[in-house]
């Protein structure tokens, strides 16, 4: 009798792992399934790494301060956009409103990040950038003591067809992510320059 009661405890648990273990493998196979179809891509859209022209105003963040070298309060200041005028052999700088940048965010909404990053267009980038947006931050202080810092930048190339943009991240140095737009730097220009 004893003997039966052990073969049929024993029977239980084998059943019950085979249970277990049958669950836990479904479910692995149902992850890497899901990754491999949904996973990521490597790549980023655009409306995910620049500031929403809804947020920006409402931008407040605790960061160092290098002034200070403690931690402050900052604050949106300004959308800049600066560029190499070619009949004035001048560089050039506007201040660009919030419905200037919300209609630049619309053009690129939806763009895809680049995969493969060719050495000659980060060589292109490093050496010269004929056009830059630049998103200010001060901090919160209304004295003219205030402290201004760069939070985000987007560089368009001087063959025009390629942008690129900071991501704000704890590594040393900055880092960018690149996208292909064909003409987005005269499109780029004529947003922010006509009044």
């Amino acid at each position: 009798m004893k003997k039966g009661l052990d073969d049929q405890a024993k029977q239980q648990i084998r059943n019950l792992l085979l249970v277990i273990f049958s669950g836990v493998g479904l479910a692995l196979l149902v992850t890497l399934l899901m990754i491999f179809r949904w996973g990521p891509t490597g790549q980023y859209l655009t409306q995910d790494v620049l500031v929403s022209p809804d947020l920006m105003t409402n931008l407040a963040y605790n960061d160092s301060n290098p002034k200070t070298g403690g931690s402050s309060r900052f604050v949106f200041d300004r959308l800049e956009y600066e560029y190499y005028d070619l009949e004035k052999q001048l560089w050039q700088k506007v201040v660009v409103s919030q419905d200037q940048y919300a209609q630049f965010f619309k053009l690129v909404t939806g763009e895809r990040s680049l995969l493969d990053i060719k050495p000659s267009l980060v060589y292109e980038f490093n050496q010269a950038t004929p056009a830059r947006l630049t998103l200010w931050v001060r901090t919160e202080s209304v004295s003219s003591l205030a402290t201004k810092k760069i939070f985000q930048e987007v560089h368009f190339s001087k063959e025009g067809n390629y942008f690129r943009v900071q991501l704000r991240q704890t590594t040393s140095g900055p880092t960018w992510v690149y996208f292909k737009r064909d003409n987005i730097y005269q499109e780029v220009l004529q947003i922010f320059t006509t009044v």
